[in-house]
């Protein structure tokens, strides 16, 4: 017996139903994917998405938590900076398209996290006038 998709059917080959999984993505999963994931896919580079979109997260929580700093110039060439260091770190570590379970990534994102705080402290003792005063 044979699906609509010429795949043996579920039910021929003695799997329950509630175990089963089709291989062919339905609609409603099509619908669930990003714009990002969808750009990686078209170019042949899926395995890329995952590490883009949690540097991304990463970075984004990094400038959350740095927003005082917004109206200084130095800040946002650091950022810029940070994500140049990324791009090779994405390119060129080779990456699995296989699920990842979150508790494996945190600590990597923690890490990436503190990396990208303390570049942005130094940066910023560096840069700012040791006279000027807070506020």
């Amino acid at each position: 017996m044979r699906d609509e998709h010429g795949a043996p059917s579920r039910y021929s080959v003695g799997i329950p139903q509630e175990c089963y999984t089709p291989s062919v993505p339905t609609q409603h999963e099509n619908k669930l994917k990003t714009t990002a994931t969808r750009l990686f896919d078209h170019f042949g580079r899926f395995d890329l998405a995952l590490p883009t979109l949690i540097s991304i997260g990463t970075l984004g929580f990094a400038i959350a938590i740095k927003w005082k700093l917004r109206r200084h110039m130095w800040f946002w060439i650091t950022m810029a900076a940070i994500v140049t260091l990324h791009v090779p770190l994405i390119l060129f570590v080779p990456w699995t398209t296989k699920w990842v379970p979150a508790p494996l990534l945190v600590p990597f994102c923690i890490a990436d996290l503190i990396v990208m705080l303390a570049i942005v402290s130094v940066v910023g003792k560096l840069v700012e006038d040791p006279n000027t005063p807070e506020g």
